[in-house]
C-alpha cells in the first residue's frame, strides 16, 4: 500500500509540474502582465478574470465575416476562409492563435490593445503556415 500510494503521489507531482510548465505562458500565470494591467486603464474596466475571455470572444467573433479572420495573416484559400480556433492570451500584449483554413493549419501571434472606450484592437505580428498541411 505505501508504495503505491508514494507513486500515486509522484505521478500528481509529476502532473501538477507538467501543468504548470504547460501553462507558463499564460496571462494568469504572467504577475507582470497582470500588474501592468492593475496599474493601467484596463484595470479600471476589466478583473483579470474577465480579461482573457472579453480578448478571446471578441478576437474569435471575426471568424464569422465572409471572408474569415483577418488576423491569422491570410486571406480565404480554396474557398476556405481562416478561422481560429483556440486561442491563448499570454501576456498584456499578444494572443497565441492556432487556426485553420479548410485542412490547412497554422499558428499565429496576434497583438491586442485594450481601449479607452473598452474596445479592443487586434494587429497580426506573425504568422506561420504549415507546409503539406493540407496532405
Amino acid at each position: 500500500y505505501e508504495k503505491l500510494k508514494t507513486h500515486k503521489n509522484d505521478s500528481i507531482k509529476s502532473l501538477q509540474t507538467m501543468l504548470q510548465d504547460a501553462s507558463y505562458f499564460a496571462l494568469k500565470n504572467n504577475d507582470h502582465a497582470l500588474n501592468y494591467f492593475e496599474n493601467s486603464k484596463t484595470g479600471e474596466y476589466f478583473t483579470a478574470e474577465q480579461l482573457e475571455p472579453f480578448i478571446i470572444e471578441n478576437l474569435k467573433n471575426y471568424n464569422s465575416l465572409p471572408n474569415g479572420n483577418p488576423y491569422v495573416g491570410f486571406e480565404k484559400i480554396n474557398g476556405s476562409k481562416p478561422i481560429i480556433n483556440k486561442a491563448t492570451v499570454i501576456n498584456h500584449r499578444w494572443v497565441l492563435v492556432d487556426y485553420a483554413i479548410g485542412n490547412i493549419w497554422g499558428e499565429a501571434l496576434i497583438k491586442y490593445f485594450i481601449n479607452e472606450d473598452k474596445t479592443i484592437s487586434f494587429e497580426n505580428a506573425e504568422t506561420v503556415i504549415y507546409p503539406n498541411s493540407g496532405n
